[in-house]
């Protein structure tokens, strides 16, 4: 397995588990609700975060 490094972390298979936590579209377009779940996520430590925007409107045909 290739060794990758995200920032100062490499991540493969002698390394330690990176873990990312998974915000989605879970904060609703919120930017206030985006960066409480970012702080939470801060306190346990999570090693990264991942962030997406959905358009239903995008991907429906009508």
């Amino acid at each position: 397995m290739k060794v990758i490094e995200i920032g100062n972390t490499k991540i493969g298979e002698n390394y330690p588990t990176f873990i990312v936590a998974e915000i989605s579209g879970n904060y609703n377009g919120s930017l206030e609700k985006a960066m409480k779940l970012i702080e939470e996520a801060k306190k346990v430590e999570v090693d990264g975060i991942k962030l997406q925007t959905y358009l239903p409107i995008i991907n429906c045909s009508i």
